[in-house]
Formats: structure tokens, C-alpha cells, sequence
């Protein structure tokens, strides 16, 4: 799974994923910081520049009309074990993955999650994943109309956000392109929108009934407003703590909880805490929201590999769906071993 000569723009990274080495190249793209959607301006090269950067995962072969899929990480960042590893899963079953590295790209590799927290906004994460949308869009292997977005618990409330035709609008304005799939893992029910329209593309969301990082009822309530706006929408809940997918197999504690966290996205594109009102306008407010609105009881992660292996299987038969209706070529599952995660490559 090497790169071709287009995409070796970066350093090699490599991944094994169930006893196989898998390499990808890191590619950079245009990106923009922003702390409001007021800083956010859809075209490349205006506002906050950023570069932004990605492992770049290619199938084998050297056939175009790819379906694709960017992979956004959570607060924890880009991990071995998970985001690298359905990158290598992505692309041993015939798909383009691009999964992202937002920290690493702001000199945040090494930063706590609080710092992260407090430095990248949400717009700033989201600026990320249509930027590598228009990235795979322009890539030779890639049908334009075929890219889907995943993520997980942060990732997956960008997941979600990208879902909505004002958001959409937001970091591409006219141009005819979106994302033509959104799957989210453990999502952050945090923002719902006033305006709920959709882009139209199937949306699939995943959580667990232990995860105490996430609300059920907000879920249902988000996946409910994506409905009203036209979208198509799963939402599967497991007996399952957050990251099932991880390499936590013991129970590993998180200090704080975002689930009581509520807010709401303007039509104005204006964010507003639900409890008390306040709009959330920069590192300084979301701060003292967080410390007002966390739940500080914290949540739980634990490993669940039977439940990985079916949260595999209804990916990869949603990404085929996606493929099918864009007329793309069509993934080969069948080469994946679900429920695999990743490790560093040695050597």
C-alpha cells in the first residue's frame, strides 16, 4: 500500500495491523484555524492559514474511480491501535484513506488533552475534514462523488456536524461537493442545530449504553433533527462502553464527561451553551463552560472485540452501499480481519 510518486509529499509511517506492515505517506493540504464559524472563510488560502496533514493510506493497484474516507481523531489523537488501523483496513479492502493529524500539525503531538482542548476549537477540527475532502476529491484515484467521513467521540461529533447542509455551506460555500457518507463512533452529543437541513447523505451513528461520555437522548435527539432534514439515519446502540473499538482491556477512567454538555448552532452560526445561554465565542469562554458543564464523575473505556468485529462488518456495508450509489468501485471486505486494531511498527 505505497503511495505513488503524487502522494509521497511526506514521511513514511508504518502501522501492523493483524501481523501485516502497512505503510502510508504523510500528505499535507490548506487548512485554517479558526475559534468561531464568524473566522472561517471557505476559501483556501484566506483567513487563519493552517497546514494540515494526514496519513495517506492507497489500495494496491493503480486504478482510479476509488470511493475514499477521512478518519478524524479524537481528543486522544491519531492512534495506532484505531485511526491508523482502519486507515490500513480502508485501503486493504480496495478503499482511499486519509486520516488526519490534527495535532501534530498545530505542535500538539505532545500536548495534553487539556491544552488540545482549549487550543483547537471544533471549527478548527471540522476546517480539517472538508480540507481533506477537497484534497481526495482532486486525488486521480479518488471518484469525487464517493468520500465518506468517520470519526470517533470528538471525530465523531465532527462526523455529525458535517452532516448539515449550513455547516457544509460554511467551509465550501458553492462548490458542488460534500461528504457522501458520515459514520460516527461514540459521537459527542454535544451541539444540535436550529436549522436542521441535511446534505442528503446517509448518516450512521454508534454508540454505547455505558458510555457515560455520551447522552442517549441527546443522540436520538441529533440523529432525530438529521432526519427532519432529509438525511437517512441509523443510530445503533450496544451494551457497550466508549471506544470499544480501543486496546483497553481493562476498564481505563476518564475524568471528565461531556455528555451534560448541551449546546446549539445558531442559524447565524453562532454557538450557545443551552443551560445558561452564553454564547461560546473563544478559548476564554469555552473554558468556563467547560468547568461549569463537565460532568467531573469522568466515564469509563473498555475494549469490546465481538462488538468491534460487528461495528467493522455495518462499516464496511455502509461504505459499499456509498461506493454503489456513486458508481465507484466496489470494496472487497472480504481481505479485512475485523475487530483488528493496530500497533507500532518496530524497526
Amino acid at each position: 500500500m505505497m503511495a505513488n510518486d503524487r502522494d509521497e509529499s511526506g514521511p513514511m509511517s508504518e502501522v501492523i495491523v493483524d501481523g501485516e506492515r502497512s505503510r502510508s505517506h504523510y500528505v499535507t493540504f490548506e487548512s485554517q484555524n479558526a475559534q468561531t464559524a464568524d473566522e472561517v472563510d471557505p476559501r483556501p488560502g484566506n483567513g487563519d492559514r493552517q497546514t494540515a496533514g494526514g496519513a495517506l493510506f492507497l489500495p494496491e493497484g493503480e486504478d482510479g474511480n476509488r470511493a475514499a474516507v477521512v478518519v478524524v481523531h479524537g481528543l486522544g489523537g491519531r492512534k495506532p491501535e484505531r485511526e491508523m488501523a482502519y486507515g490500513h483496513k480502508l485501503a486493504k479492502a480496495g478503499y482511499v484513506g486519509l486520516v488526519l493529524d490534527s495535532f501534530r500539525a498545530r505542535d500538539l503531538d505532545d500536548a495534553s488533552e487539556s491544552r488540545r482542548a482549549l487550543e483547537v476549537s471544533t471549527w478548527s477540527l471540522v476546517y480539517d475534514a472538508f480540507a481533506a475532502l477537497r484534497y481526495l476529491a482532486d486525488h486521480p484515484r479518488v471518484n469525487p462523488r464517493a468520500i465518506a467521513i468517520i470519526g470517533f467521540s470528538w471525530g465523531g461529533m465532527v462526523t455529525l456536524m458535517s452532516a448539515y447542509e449550513q455547516v457544509r455551506r460554511t467551509y465550501l460555500a458553492d462548490r458542488d461537493l460534500g461528504f457522501a457518507g458520515h459514520v460516527a463512533y461514540y459521537g459527542c452529543s454535544v451541539p444540535r442545530l436550529e436549522d436542521p437541513t441535511a446534505t442528503g447523505a446517509p448518516v450512521l451513528s454508534m454508540i454505547g449504553k455505558r458510555d457515560r461520555n455520551v447522552s442517549e437522548e441527546r443522540m436520538a435527539e441529533i440523529c432525530e433533527d438529521l432526519r427532519r432534514g432529509g438525511a437517512e439515519v441509523e443510530l445503533a446502540v450496544f451494551d457497550a462502553f466508549h471506544q470499544w473499538d480501543g486496546k483497553d482491556q481493562e476498564k481505563r477512567h476518564m475524568f471528565a464527561s461531556l455528555a451534560d454538555l448541551h449546546m446549539t448552532l445558531t442559524r447565524d452560526n453562532r454557538m450557545v451553551e443551552e443551560r445558561w445561554d452564553h454564547e461560546v465565542n473563544g478559548p476564554i469562554r469555552k473554558a468556563l463552560v467547560m468547568l461549569r458543564d463537565l460532568d467531573w464523575e469522568g466515564y469509563d473505556m473498555l475494549r469490546d472485540s465481538d462488538l468491534h468485529r460487528e461495528t467493522d462488518r455495518r462499516l464496511f456495508d455502509f461504505l459499499d452501499a456509498m461506493a454503489g450509489r456513486a458508481g465507484a468501485l466496489r470494496g472487497d471486505p472480504s481481505r479485512v480481519t475485523f475487530g483488528s486494531i493496530g500497533k507500532p511498527a518496530e524497526g
